[in-house]
Order: structure tokens, then C-alpha cells, then sequence
């Protein structure tokens, strides 16, 4: 709404994105059928992600972009290549303007899929740089738009829990007890939150969940992704 802030507004836009279309791996097998004309698929287009629902990165980047710009936050649409792969599947993405810089985000990238059964909201290509997506994707076009900066995301995202706001930058144990505490508070299946652990949390971080659910004396009914020290929480 008016009230929000141009970060709010872009997580919002995202959020919505990763939750709500579901990424078309059929058109992704179709597009490496060169005797299909793929321009008559939705799945390209804003009426994939709207209608259907269901689109591929190159409909889920133009909605990214159309949403951003009706918003009045700058945002172009980037299309590249697999960095180790240049000959295979063409990417698209975008790069959004916030605070006085740009930065990259892939929204499709964000909709991480396990198991092959359903979607998590994850931010690992939300706000990044240039040479961060440049690892797993390489931009031929708008060049000229460097993004240089990572925003600092996880001080800007937040959750609820016994009517407080919480950080999703995690300082200490007890911060990360609450945010299990929170995890296992939610009565969903196939739930998720994102935080990044910003304290020394040892070997293994299977030891410091199994201390909490302890201590917490309930069941340990969650698993992980970790990566780094950004860690996703499922339930």
C-alpha cells in the first residue's frame, strides 16, 4: 500500500511472485525444441503469471518489472546466459532501483522447489550484485546498470511472534531458539523462513537445533538448507 516504503513495496512484489506462480517446467523442456514456435506459450508473457499462475523466468521477470515500474520504483528486465553453461537454456531477470543504487534480484531463482513437490521463499537473489549473480548467471544486456552493493536484507526482513517483531538477523542462541519457537508456533504444512545466523554457532548446526528443540521440549519436526550462514527453516 501507499504507506510502504520502496523495500517493502519490492519484497511485497516478490514475495508474491515466488508464493503464488508456480514455475512451468514443461515450456522449460519445450524450449529446447527448436521445431516449437514459443512465442504462442503464456508462459513467456504477463498472462502466464496472472492467468495461469504459471509461467517461466521470462514471464515472471516481466511481471517483476511491469509491477515495480507501476509502483514508480525503476526496474529493467535482463536477459543472459548460464555463466558455466553458455550454450544451454537463456535466463531472464531484472535489475530494480532502491535508496540510490541498483541491484539485481531473481525472482525466479528465489522459488527454490524440493522434492519436486513444492516451493519455498528463500533471498539468496534478492538485492545482490552484478558479480554475485554472475556465478550462476552472465547478463548480455543493460550492461551499463551497475549493481555494486548488496543490500543488507536480512536487517530489513522481520517476523512475528508472541506479538513482537523480530529481526531475521540472528545475533545470539537465544534469538535463534525464538525464531524455532516461532517455526514451530505455525499451524502449516510445508512452511519456511529464512535467516541468516550472525554468531558463531559452532560444528554443526544440527547440534545447536537439537539443544533448542530440547529445551523447548517439544519434538524436533523441522529440517534445513543451509548455505553459509543463511539457513531456510521448513516444517
Amino acid at each position: 500500500d501507499d504507506d510502504m516504503n520502496d523495500f517493502e513495496k519490492i519484497k511485497a512484489i516478490h514475495d508474491w511472485l515466488v508464493l503464488n506462480v508456480t514455475y512451468d517446467d514443461e515450456l522449460l523442456n519445450l524450449a529446447t525444441n527448436t521445431s516449437i514456435v514459443l512465442a504462442n506459450y503464456r508462459g513467456f508473457y504477463l498472462e502466464g503469471v496472472f492467468i495461469d499462475k504459471k509461467a517461466v523466468c521470462e514471464g515472471i521477470s516481466k511481471a517483476f518489472c511491469v509491477l515495480a515500474n507501476i509502483e514508480g520504483i525503476p526496474c529493467v528486465q535482463v536477459d543472459g546466459y548460464q555463466t558455466l553453461n553458455p550454450g544451454g537454456v537463456k535466463h531472464a531477470w531484472n535489475k530494480v532501483y532502491l535508496d540510490g543504487d541498483w541491484y539485481v534480484i531473481d525472482v525466479t531463482s528465489d522459488g527454490v522447489i524440493l522434492n519436486d513437490s513444492f516451493e519455498i521463499l528463500t533471498y539468496d537473489y534478492f538485492l545482490i550484485t552484478n558479480e554475485q549473480m554472475k556465478l550462476k548467471y552472465t547478463e548480455e544486456e543493460f550492461t551499463n546498470i551497475i549493481c555494486n552493493k548488496s543490500y543488507l536484507v536480512f536487517d530489513k526482513l522481520s517476523y512475528i511472534y508472541l506479538d513482537e517483531m523480530n529481526s531475521c538477523l540472528i545475533n545470539n542462541f537465544d534469538e535463534f531458539k525464538n525464531v524455532v519457537a516461532y517455526l514451530e508456533s505455525i499451524d502449516l504444512q510445508n512452511f519456511s523462513i529464512q535467516i541468516l545466523l550472525n554468531f558463531d554457532f559452532g560444528s554443526s548446526i544440527n547440534d545447536e537445533l537439537q539443544m533448542i528443540y530440547t529445551m523447548l521440549n517439544i519434538q524436533n519436526g523441522s529440517s534445513y538448507l543451509l548455505d553459509g550462514k543463511k539457513i531456510t527453516l521448513l516444517k
